[in-house]
């Protein structure tokens, strides 16, 4: 036990005493007698590891596991040149010794999770103590050669950089820095930052996923303590709530992944939430599939929104229209928002008729209109009145100038057809 200390004050880990607590005479439970695994040797020394298998018809809440939509649009998000292929995807997943990262922290538990042709496979490559480090990373190492994609959760904050560090500390090429990178919190938040406050793992089982975990499932945050109490007294007992808690997050992802992957691909074929479709559209817009995102914008703006997202949409789609030339469509969009007071929608149909139709006179009403709405709506900042306030009476300014010259050339004309 010496030597395990002392890698743990090396790795910066002091261990606490708990009061009450005596690590001594407290019973020692192997790992093996508490979750079904076995020992796995590699060049750089042995690892436990944990294999569990979810067969091909098992549901995760309501996203069945063999369910496999089209990777077109995923591929394109990660901008895979060669596209995507399931059988080359690989979920990760690290339980650690601290929430906070930095070197001192360390992963000693790596999960991983890849569909087969018979479900949905998660391998656990766990570290019985930090002088299981070497063998853990030479494990994930060979695992991971088979993949070329990689799916996480908040991964390229948290678990990616954590892993590099210590395959550098242990002088050792990273084998993540080659790998496509999916990470589903990034993608989450794109499509549901209008609808959840919270888009953590757990919040996006519940809501999305319909999915409840068992009462065997530990918090996170308990989770690093948990292992230095094993650490520490050689009972592994409260470890199998950490395995569960790892198996249900790579699982969760799979399952998150589908789903997103099947509404991403076809999403007026499932009954999702118009606020989700919008924010589809504007993912897929991103990418480049104009078309696509402007049959989503129509169908949004036709079954309805909530008013904030209503303007919001049809303001990104009145944009991308306009950018496509389509400035009649765009005008129609700008006058729906405009029939509901949004002042940026006047000033845009101002624009048009001042800048593409050549129409003054309705330009100027547009601009008039805006005047009064912001003279009228007091519970503008102060700020945006005088902002809004100096560009449109430079706008009306310029309007009746164009008017009175036009005006002038006009009766010029008419007295020379006279003369």
């Amino acid at each position: 036990m010496s030597s395990l200390l002392d890698r743990l004050k090396v790795l910066g880990i002091s261990l606490k005493e708990q009061e009450g607590s005596s690590p001594e005479n407290a019973p020692s439970v192997p790992i093996a007698k508490v979750v079904e695994g076995k020992e796995f040797s590699t060049k750089d020394g042995e690892i436990f590891l944990v294999k569990k298998t979810f067969p091909q018809e098992y549901r995760h809440g309501v996203q069945p596991l063999s369910r496999r939509p089209g990777l077109g649009i995923i591929g394109q998000y990660l901008g895979a040149a060669s596209g995507v292929d399931y059988s080359q995807i690989v979920f990760l997943d690290t339980e650690t010794s601290g929430l906070a990262g930095g070197s001192g922290v360390f992963a000693f538990m790596v999960g991983l999770g890849f569909f087969e042709e018979n479900g949905f496979k998660v391998i656990q490559i766990f570290m019985r103590n930090p002088d299981e480090e070497p063998g853990l990373l030479t494990a994930l190492d060979g695992f991971l050669n088979s993949f070329q994609t990689m799916v996480s959760f908040n991964g390229k904050s948290f678990d990616i950089p954590l892993l590099n560090t210590r395959y550098i500390l242990n002088q050792r090429k990273s084998p993540l820095e080659a790998k496509l990178h999916l990470d589903l919190l990034q993608l989450a938040r794109k499509i549901w930052r209008d609808r959840l406050v919270n888009r953590s793992l757990g919040e996006l089982e519940r809501e999305i996923l319909a999915f409840t975990r068992q009462e065997e499932d530990v918090p996170g945050y308990l989770i690093p303590q948990l292992y230095f109490d094993y650490l520490k007294t050689g009972n592994a007992t409260s470890l199998r709530s950490i395995f569960y808690h790892n198996t249900i997050d790579i699982v969760s992802m799979a399952a998150l992944f589908l789903f997103i992957t099947q509404i991403i691909e076809s999403p007026l074929q499932y009954d999702i939430p118009s606020l989700d479709v919008a924010a589809l559209a504007r993912l897929l817009e991103g990418l480049g599939k104009l078309e696509e995102a402007a049959s989503l914008y129509e169908y949004c703006i036709d079954r309805g929104l909530p008013s904030s997202a209503f303007i919001k949409t049809i303001e990104r789609y009145a944009l991308m229209r306009k950018k496509q030339g389509h400035l009649e469509l765009s005008s129609i969009l700008w006058a729906k928002a405009a029939e509901r007071g949004y002042i940026p929608a006047h000033i845009e149909l101002a624009k048009i008729y001042e800048h593409y139709s050549k129409d003054f006179l309705l330009a100027l009403e547009w601009v008039n209109r805006a005047i009064e709405r912001v003279q009228s709506d007091f519970s503008l900042p102060g700020y945006l009145r005088k902002e809004y306030l100096d560009n449109l009476h430079h706008r009306n300014a310029r309007l009746n100038s164009k008017l009175a010259r036009k005006n002038h050339h006009f009766l010029e004309n008419r007295e020379k057809e006279n003369e």
